[in-house]
């Protein structure tokens, strides 16, 4: 086996591999397979990629196994030798790329081989001449005698025979067709005979069609490999005559005469092909209005290009695009510049590849860049908002469909309390169908909303004066019932009252505070009151009593001082009396002011109880608070002898329902009532006395001055004067007043505390009879204020006339003098300071009155007995 420089492919005869420099092998084939010594004369030889044409009947080619060469002969067989030609050819149509069988069109070819003649002195291509050659590119023949191309030949006329690299014309029938592109120069490589030579051509159509012959004398032994070792250049020419044409062609050729036994001798047959830059070219780009670079990406580049050129048509350069001289190709991509104020469009331009090391270019690949106009996005106004303002959504932007982005948005929503104080500016993005984005701003400033705080108030008294309300910031409103200005009247009752402050950015914040007003100045109270024979409470319906111990009857009025001052429209109470000897004592149990839904619910035979229960009474009575009325009566069977008890039922309880008149609704749960018992042999041996009036006022700086009237006075012992500084939650005896002993039908009496308290002092007198017996007056209060403001009413009892006395008014006031039932009988304002004023009383009915003086935040209340 000869040495044989193999490729690792998997092809036997025609394969494609890749150099550092993009050196494609298109062919080779070093006759070691297929070897057959027997001559073939006609058709393939050996299932190889080489055909025989001839002409004369003893000439032939083989692919001989020993040595392993392919030889071309003409003495194939035991035919007499004539004159003839073997051409055997292997067609390059079959090479892969990046070989073009029109040569310019490719890239640049190298064709390397062994080639020898028997001939010491071959004459040529004349008919009868023995001449070789190896047509590297020629049109397709099956005869010497026709198509054109390039051959490397040996052997013409004369003593010398140099190597010559020619081209052809209608085959290589004789000396005439064979024109001489190079000739072998170089010293000892001008002459030529039996020589066993490496032969080196190659093809540069980049350069213009520069052509170079290399040559290398093997010796006369064996051929070494034409592509080991160094070939010396012959020198290079340009000739183009037949690369525009394809040559589908390539053979080895031998022709010659009658002698015996002459061969030509041809092996390690290779064909490269350094192919032209190329490469795969990606999408064009598709940009946006504005967009300054593309992106153009490139894959599976051949031909090692290193440098790359763009050639902008006109209508691109009109719009600013600058041609691309030979620049250094970067890794994919290639940025294309486009100019910023391209008009949008689709604009055309050339890339070629450039190989500087072969000079080689690609072909013109076109390429465009689509510039896709921006869309038109439109943002609202500018706005302002308040830090504590709800987040709202993001509207007014066209087209629809984009996105917002900045401080304090999320979701589209943007949340002022979540934005920074000042200008924020929200960004809206739109992107269209082509992938381009368009924004525009709205700048939200964001104020920071003032932070209003209500206050904090005490508890305040139904009667206190207006409550002076401060919020802050200062210069706020304030809204709510009971509100004017900036002040609040507790006869209102309990209310939320809302401070709202609205800054100079009109930023607004809202505080409420709740300010609890409770009827602390007199507590209501309910007590039973026996009531004298015929005496009359019939206001608005009949009740007169008939208190009767004869006939075994008394009668008693439930006395109500209000919390109130208003309309009372219903109440419900609930009492327990003992039954008189198991049966049910109850004479008359109604209503004196209201719709009576009085009824006796009667338990003596189980628990030896009555029941009295007034539930839902209800009409309409005017009251003022502190001012006593008569609202119930019960008249009962004596019990004799024995005791009958009056007790609250802590289920029904005492309860008023009162319109207050400053608006609103009181609900007064009735605290203060004291037990009450019935003794026969008490109540009938001596009614008590009658209340008639019960006044307290200031006589000086803490200084409370008492008066007060009884009728009746029977076994009257004397009366313990009582203070509360608590709202009357407590009282504690301050002094005690001895009963007049003088029988006369009114008795007054008066009491000087010297040591009253700051603030509302409350009075009451706890009447006394011999055996011990005590009963309660109403209660009484007195304010210890900076003025000196006082009432005296005289003469008291009175009967056509009584006069006011009114000290240090603090403001201008009115007077009303309000009878037993509630009715407002007499009215009248007065002005501020020291002054006394005249009532007519003539023509009243006699009875109590309670007179009601009002001055500021400041009131007194006093009875007023009118008789006949």
């Amino acid at each position: 086996m000869k040495p044989n420089l193999k490729y690792l492919l998997l092809f036997a005869l025609t394969f494609v591999m890749e150099f550092s420099f993009a050196q494609v092998v298109v062919f080779n084939d070093d006759f070691s397979d297929s070897t057959d010594p027997a001559y073939t004369t006609s058709g393939n030889i050996g299932g190889s990629a080489w055909d025989v044409y001839r002409m004369g009947v003893d000439w032939g080619a083989r692919r001989n196994t020993s040595p392993q060469q392919l030889e071309l002969t003409n003495d194939a067989s035991g035919s007499g030798n004539v004159d003839g030609y073997v051409l055997v050819t292997s067609p390059t149509s079959d090479f892969p790329a990046p070989y073009n069988t029109v040569l310019n069109s490719g890239g640049i070819i190298t064709w390397t081989f062994n080639m020898r003649q028997i001939r010491t002195d071959p004459a040529g291509f004349a008919p009868g001449s023995y001449g070789v050659a190896f047509i590297i590119a020629g049109e397709t023949a099956t005869s010497n005698s026709t198509g054109n191309g390039y051959a490397v030949v040996l052997g013409q006329s004369g003593t010398t025979d140099p190597v010559r690299l020619a081209r052809y014309s209608t085959g290589l029938n004789a000396i005439a067709d064979v024109t001489n592109i190079i000739t072998s120069n170089t010293t000892g490589l001008t002459d030529f005979g039996n020589q066993y030579l490496s032969v080196k051509v190659t093809y540069n159509p980049c350069a213009g069609g520069v052509w170079e012959l290399f040559l290398r004398n093997d010796g006369a032994s064996a051929f070494a490999d034409p592509l080991s070792g160094t070939l010396v250049s012959q020198g290079t020419a340009t000739d183009n005559t037949y690369t525009g044409t394809a040559l589908n062609m390539m053979a080895a050729y031998w022709q010659g005469s009658t002698a015996a036994n002459q061969t030509a001798f041809f092996d390690n047959v290779t064909v490269e092909v350094n192919a032209k830059p190329s490469a795969t070219i990606g999408s064009n780009p598709i940009v946006c209005s504005g967009t300054t670079m593309a992106n153009l990406s490139y894959s599976g580049a051949m031909g090692s290009p290193n440098q790359f050129k763009i050639n902008w048509n006109p209508a691109a350069e009109a719009e600013g695009f600058v041609d691309v001289p030979p620049t250094a190709l970067p890794v994919s991509p290639i940025m294309l510049t486009i100019p910023g104020g391209a008009v949008p469009g689709t604009y055309n331009a050339d890339l070629t590849l450039i190989n500087t090391t072969t000079t080689c270019e690609s072909v013109l690949y076109p390429i465009s860049v689509t510039i896709n106009p921006l869309p038109v996005v439109t943002c609202p106004n500018d706005t302002t908002l308040c830090s504590n303002e709800p987040a709202y959504t993001l509207t007014g932007t066209t087209p629809p469909g984009g996105v917002y982005s900045g401080t304090g948005v999320s979701g589209g929503m943007f949340d002022p309390a979540i934005a920074s104080p000042g200008v924020n500016v929200v960004t809206y993005t739109y992107t269209d169908v082509n992938l381009c984005s368009a924004n525009c701003t709205i700048d939200i400033t964001v104020n920071t909303a003032p932070v209003a705080d209500a206050g904090t108030y005490p508890p305040a008294c139904v009667d206190d004066p207006d409550i002076t309300l401060t919020g802050t910031p200062v210069g706020g409103t304030w809204s709510g019932t009971g509100v004017t200005g900036n002040m609040f009247d507790p006869s209102f009752g309990t209310q939320t009252l809302t401070y709202t402050y609205t800054d100079v950015n009109l930023c607004t914040d809202s505080d409420i505070v709740i300010i609890t007003v409770n009827s602390c100045q007199l507590p209501s109270t309910m007590r039973w009151v026996l009531l004298q024979d015929g005496e009359d409470n019939s206001a608005p319906f009949p009740c007169v009593s008939n208190s009767d111990c004869q006939n075994n009857v008394l009668c008693y009025a439930l006395e109500y001082t209000p919390l109130f001052t208003g309309n009372v429209t219903s109440y419900t109470t609930g009492f327990f009396m003992d039954c008189n000897n198991g049966a049910n004592p109850v004479v008359f149990n109604e209503s004196c002011v209201m719709t009576d839904m009085s009824q006796e619910l009667n338990a003596c035979g189980s628990f030896n109880l009555i029941l009295l229960n007034s539930s839902g009474n209800s009409g309409s009575l005017a009251v003022t608070m502190g001012v006593p009325v008569i609202i119930h009566q019960v008249c009962f069977t004596i019990p004799n002898p024995g005791l009958l008890n009056i007790t609250r039922d802590p289920t029904l309880g005492l309860t008023v329902s009162v319109d207050l008149a400053g608006g609103g609704f009181g609900d007064d749960t009735i605290t203060y009532y004291t037990p009450y018992v019935i003794d026969s042999t008490i109540e009938c041996a001596i009614l008590p006395l009658t209340w008639l009036t019960f006044n307290a006022q200031a006589a000086g700086d803490q200084i409370a001055q008492l008066d007060w009237t009884t009728a009746d006075e029977i076994n009257n012992s004397h009366f313990e004067v009582q203070r509360s500084n608590d709202q009357g939650r407590t009282f504690r005896t301050i002094g005690r007043v001895e009963a007049d002993d003088e029988s006369r039908s009114v008795h007054a009496y008066e009491f000087t505390d010297r040591n009253a308290s700051p603030g509302k002092n409350y009075y009451r007198l706890r009447q006394f009879d011999f055996d011990g017996r005590f009963d309660y007056s109403p209660l009484q209060s007195v304010t210890f204020a900076a003025s000196g403001f006082g009432v005296k009413v005289l003469p008291n009892p009175a009967q056509e006339m009584v006069t006011v006395y009114i000290d240090e008014a603090i403001t201008a006031g009115q007077m009303m003098l309000v009878d037993m039932s509630g009715r407002v009988v007499h009215e009248q304002k007065f002005d501020a300071g020291t002054n006394a004023h005249e009532i007519i009383t003539d023509h009243f009915n006699p009875g109590v009155y309670t007179l009601v003086v009002t001055s500021g935040d400041q009131r007194i209340v006093q009875k007023l007995v009118i008789i006949e």
